[in-house]
């Protein structure tokens, strides 16, 4: 069911925390044994957007009758809240970190631009690209915007056309 392939993109999520984690602390363990293999937390990733990918390509039907404006609109009403406060929570976390230990966490200065770039959700692949922002996994929620432009012009192309969509996305 599509419910169970939900929770297991939740708990991906949450593992995808985790595997930050470390990245962020400098602490070791990027792999978890199981079973007598080792499993390298950032495949965890791309599970994550292979299980996405699917819910996306299975949700076409839905899309099909939306105009571009009310499709992109839901989208950023979904997407866009939970970003402004990622990077507002993360602000406060690193001026708190300023002022506790006096330095700049890993040296990731908040400036306003990079406050503005981080809102905006520009940081990677759009014209302003600054590389990173304030929340580093920002980068994710920004190309997710980009792929759902993508999939709804696929999606638009496809209908016109009378081509299956799977077609398209190939």
């Amino acid at each position: 069911s599509i419910r169970s392939l939900d929770i297991l993109k939740f708990i991906m999520a949450v593992l995808i925390v985790f595997h930050h984690y470390p990245q962020n602390t400098g602490l070791r363990g990027q792999t978890v044994n199981f079973y007598e293999g080792t499993i390298y937390w950032g495949s965890l990733v791309e599970l994550f957007f292979i299980i996405s990918g699917f819910l996306a390509a299975a949700g076409t039907e839905k899309i099909r009758g939306k105009d571009f404006k009310q499709f992109i609109t839901g989208k950023i009403l979904r997407i866009y809240p939970m970003a402004m406060l990622s990077v507002l929570a993360m602000s406060a976390a690193g001026f708190l970190y300023v002022v506790v230990w006096g330095k700049w966490y890993n040296g990731v200065r908040i400036t306003i631009w990079k406050l503005w770039n981080s809102l905006l959700m520009t940081v990677t692949g759009g014209a302003v690209n600054d590389g990173t922002g304030i929340n580093g996994a920002l980068w994710y929620l920004c190309v997710l915007m980009y792929c759902y432009v993508i999939m709804y012009f696929i999606i638009w192309f496809c209908s016109r056309k009378d081509i299956n969509c799977i077609y398209g996305f190939a």
